[in-house]
This record gives structure tokens, C-alpha cells and sequence, in this order.
């Protein structure tokens, strides 16, 4: 029996982009240890300090009577002490007892913290292409820092990433020529919607712009269907875009079925963030070739 390629779902930060994909699998990697906002650069939020152990009252320090203050061959027990030292003797343990309490509440706290903390550090050490490891991620430097300027060198601001989930969306919508290759269409064509969705691309702010430019792409290779939904599917509020596909998809696989390959020679539609380079055509690079800037 032939087993299925399983693909290593973890993206390596090597450029601008492979950038918004690890930062999303760096957020969701924090998020689940509760450390985001510790490491954002965005965020002020310091990380736990490392807490100070309270000092343990030594009875030396507290009143005693005249005949022994300046003995140095008698150790001072409780008992040695003045009315009035073990009074300030008694007071200072219980405050200490209390203190130790917190501080090792506090230092579990900071324990496990820094536990995460460390998870974060490897999981970017190991994501990170060895010539951004060592440009951008000092030793030394808080996790914080490493992000920071991980961001400045391959980061893409959020206008520049909008503008390029566009590009692909409307590039995955250029007509369907054959229908033979309908599933690999669909499969980018869905990629491409839910990140321009993502990316709060103005063209699929509205669900009926979505169906009217769907429909218009698949017109050619499935007329029938596209009449037919046209006049039951196009203005029902109920049918979102996740619906008009599934509905698209049983058309097709009923009309124009695909034969399963096994093992190696499977089919793996692209992934979400393995754009085509259609998606980046009427984009132009500074730089050196690392940043886009729209034209």
C-alpha cells in the first residue's frame, strides 16, 4: 500500500516573502504559550522580572541588651533579644514568611515563563534562514528584539501585503480555459480568496461581487451551472462563498470527474502561501530585489 506524502507544514523565514506567513505561524505558536504580547514589537509589555528571594530576618540585627551587643564569642539566639527586639524580630519573620510565600508564587511564575520563553527562542532559531539568524538575532538580545529587526529587514507593511493578496486574487480569477483542470483552479482560486479575505482586499468586501466575479470565470466551462445559479444562488444571502464553491465542486466532479492518483504522483493543490508567479506580475522590486512596491 502506497502511503501519502505528508508535507512539513512549517514555513522557513528566508525573504519579504515567506515573511507574513512565519510571522502568523510565530503568533500562533505564542498565543498558545500566552507570550505574544511579550514579544511584539508592536506591544510595551515586559516580560516576568526574575524575582528577588526575600532576605531572612538573622536575630545580629535586631536589639539586644547592653552586656551582649559587642560580644563576639557569644552567638545572639531570639531569646537574647531585648522586649522591644523581639517584638521587631517576630514582626519581621511573619512578614518574611508572607514575603517567601509570594516569591514562590512569583518564581513558579517566572519559571514557567522563561520555559515558554526559551520554546520561542528555538522555534525562531529553527525558522530562520542562517543569514537572517545572524544579521538580525544577536546573542544577548531579548526575543523581542530578534522579531524587530527581523521585521525591518523582510518585513512587508500591511498596504504592501494588501496590494499583493489583490494581485493573486484577481490573477485567480482569470477564466478557467479547460475544464479538465478545474480542481487545481478552484483550489488556487479559493487559496487566493481566503487571503485576499485575510487581507481586507476591497473585492471581496461584498459576497455578491465575489459570486458576480466567480461566475464570470467559470461561465465558459460550466455554463449550465453558472445559468442555473445565477438564478437561484446569486442574490440569496444565505449562500456564502465556502457554499457557492462547494456547489461548484459537486457540479464538476460529477460532470467532469478526477482520477485518484496514489502516493508520489498525487496532486497537491497550492498552498495559501505558495503564490504563482502570476500573483506578482505588476509588482516591481527595490532593493536589491527584497522589497515589492506596487506599480
Amino acid at each position: 500500500m502506497t502511503l501519502p506524502i505528508v508535507r512539513d507544514p512549517t514555513i522557513i523565514l528566508t525573504n519579504y516573502l515567506s515573511y507574513t506567513p512565519w510571522l502568523l505561524q510565530l503568533k500562533i505558536r505564542c498565543n498558545s504559550l500566552d507570550l505574544w504580547s511579550k514579544v511584539d514589537p508592536n506591544s510595551t509589555e515586559e516580560a516576568t522580572p526574575k524575582p528577588t528571594k526575600p532576605k531572612l530576618p538573622h536575630v545580629s540585627e535586631y536589639e539586644l541588651p547592653p552586656n551582649l551587643r559587642n560580644n563576639r564569642n557569644h552567638a545572639p539566639t531570639a531569646s537574647d533579644l531585648t522586649e522591644d527586639g523581639i517584638t521587631a524580630y517576630k514582626n519581621d519573620v511573619e512578614s518574611y514568611k508572607m514575603q517567601l510565600e509570594a516569591y514562590k508564587l512569583d518564581d513558579k511564575e517566572y519559571r514557567e515563563e522563561k520555559i515558554n520563553m526559551d520554546k520561542i527562542v528555538m522555534f525562531i532559531q529553527s525558522t530562520v534562514s542562517p543569514h537572517l539568524m545572524r544579521n538580525c538575532c544577536q546573542p544577548g538580545e531579548p526575543a523581542r528584539q530578534w522579531i524587530r529587526s527581523l521585521m525591518e529587514t523582510v518585513g512587508v507593511d500591511e498596504e504592501e501585503e494588501r496590494e499583493r493578496a489583490r494581485i493573486r486574487y484577481l490573477n485567480a480569477l482569470k477564466p478557467m480555459r479547460q475544464a479538465s483542470n478545474w480542481d487545481t483552479w478552484l483550489a488556487e482560486y479559493d487559496n487566493a480568496a481566503t487571503e485576499a479575505e485575510t487581507e481586507k482586499v476591497a473585492e471581496v468586501h461584498q459576497v455578491n461581487d465575489v459570486k458576480r466575479d466567480f461566475l464570470a470565470a467559470v461561465m465558459k466551462v460550466a455554463p449550465s451551472w453558472e445559468t442555473s445559479f445565477q438564478e437561484v444562488g446569486r442574490r440569496d444571502k444565505s449562500i456564502n462563498r465556502k457554499e457557492m464553491m462547494k456547489r461548484f465542486r459537486e457540479h464538476m466532479s460529477h460532470h467532469h470527474p478526477k482520477r485518484q492518483l496514489n502516493g508520489a504522483f498525487a496532486d497537491h493543490p497550492p498552498d495559501r502561501y505558495e503564490a504563482t508567479a502570476e500573483a506578482y506580475s505588476g509588482i516591481r522590486f527595490w532593493n536589491g530585489g527584497q522589497r515589492p512596491v506596487t506599480c
